[in-house]
């Protein structure tokens, strides 16, 4: 329902009633099958005093803080989004004028830096479901970094991020031409992260807003180790910090 282009990026309050009427009753009835089965496991694991001195004041918290939400200065969000895309489009073109390769496409990237270099492969059998690792292979040589010592992704194949790339800007110190290519690479990541996280989710998600403020959705077990997290449009507690090198997004929320 929420994917459907009517009401696309708006959030659940924002939807007219009868749209979400089974989904809100049927979240509701299983909510409480979920409490009643595990209401008598947090008593007897003592965890209803945690639950009632922690818990649901933070979560009432949680609460004031998505209603208040962020106001947007939209001007500075605009002039944001001006500001990347003349950086983002010459690093696009000299990219693929030096690689042949299209910068924002990681497997491209890949078949340039790595070969068609894959460590392993996982293969699932379609009638058990079984998966299997099997040895990869390298398709063709000539690939300009040694793909073999490479951080890899899940499916065996070197993959294209900022600890790749690190890896790769210190094995490649004495090549200019790896050196340039990965400051490209890393520069226009950099921009395009602030160009479509900050600007384009947020403008996209103003239209549905009643007061033209943002709610990030906080969540209070999003992390590991406990912290919050938030995100849609994006996650408020971690904006890029100031540098000489991009503008202060921070200047765009109150």
């Amino acid at each position: 329902l929420l994917n459907e282009r009517t009401y696309r990026d708006a959030q659940m309050n924002e939807l007219p009633a009868y749209a979400v009427l089974d989904y809100a009753c049927e979240d509701a009835f299983w909510a409480n099958q979920l409490a009643t089965r595990f209401w008598p496991e947090m008593q007897r694991m003592n965890y209803v005093q945690q639950w009632d001195a922690l818990e649901m004041p933070i979560l009432k918290i949680i609460r004031d803080m998505h209603d208040t939400g962020l106001i947007v200065d939209e001007s500075k969000v605009h002039a944001i989004k001006e500001f990347c895309r003349p950086v983002m489009e010459p690093l696009v073109e000299e990219f693929k004028e030096l690689t042949g390769a299209d910068i924002t496409s990681s497997q491209q990237c890949g078949y340039f830096f790595f070969g068609a270099y894959q460590k392993y492969k996982v293969e699932k059998d379609p009638e058990t479901g079984a998966t299997t690792v099997a040895p990869g292979r390298l398709v063709y040589p000539g690939a300009m970094w040694p793909a073999e010592d490479a951080p890899m992704t899940k499916g065996g194949v070197p993959a294209i991020n900022y600890e790749s790339l690190m890896w790769a800007k210190h094995v490649t110190k004495d090549d200019p031409l790896s050196q340039k290519l990965i400051a490209m690479k890393l520069r226009y990541a950099e921009v395009a992260k602030l160009a479509t996280t900050y600007t384009d989710s947020v403008t996209a998600q103003i239209p549905f807003s009643p007061d033209g403020r943002v709610r990030p959705r906080y969540n209070q077990t999003g992390t590991n180790t406990g912290r919050f997290s938030s995100s849609n449009p994006f996650n408020a507690q971690n904006f890029p910090k100031k540098s000489d090198n991009l503008p202060d997004i921070r200047e765009a929320f109150t």
